[in-house]
């Protein structure tokens, strides 16, 4: 991308997210499957094969959700691009002239917005992009709404925004 300044690609890779999605799937297929493979165990009837299959499936693409979902964030000069693959396959724009303040702060991922993903905050926190961590870049709209994207690299941001003037201090709510 010509005049990118900045660039993070942010993926799902928590150890703990990792050994939570493939626990619950090898307990899921054990007790879906087993039936097929040992006579009905205490008078428990195995289950249609269409719906064991469609089972599976589902468990099977959530996983791989997982592995493909990637937070990306890009920094230009004429203004902050984002997506959140594979739910937006183009780069979102937001301009300079939209954003009013733009600064990097500490947040609380559970407290504040619910968690990580795609999140709408509660009560004034706005939206948030987040993949791991608590920091991020907080923006606030000329309209006064909030929009957080989660980083790890909150100082190379903090550059970046600085280098183009676009640095905020923290406003005073």
């Amino acid at each position: 991308m010509e005049d990118q300044l900045f660039l993070e690609k942010q993926s799902f890779r928590q150890i703990w997210l990792w050994i939570l999605l493939i626990t619950i799937d090898l307990i899921h297929f054990v007790t879906i499957f087993t039936p097929y493979f040992t006579q009905s165990v205490h008078g428990i009837a195995r289950t249609d094969l269409g719906e064991t299959v469609f089972s599976a499936a589902i468990l099977i693409f959530t996983t791989v959700l997982f592995y493909l979902m990637r937070l990306e964030t890009v920094i230009k000069s004429d203004g902050i691009y984002y997506r959140f693959f594979p739910f937006q396959i183009k780069l979102k724009k937001i301009s300079w002239e939209e954003i009013s303040h733009a600064y990097i702060r500490k947040y609380n991922p559970i407290m504040e917005y619910g968690g990580w993903g795609i999140r709408n905050g509660f009560l004034r926190s706005g939206k948030a992009y987040n993949v791991s961590g608590n920091e991020g870049l907080q923006m606030i709209y000329t309209s006064n709404k909030r929009f957080l994207l989660g980083t790890k690299k909150a100082n190379e941001i903090k550059s970046v925004l600085s280098q183009l003037g676009k640095l905020s201090d923290t406003p005073q709510d």
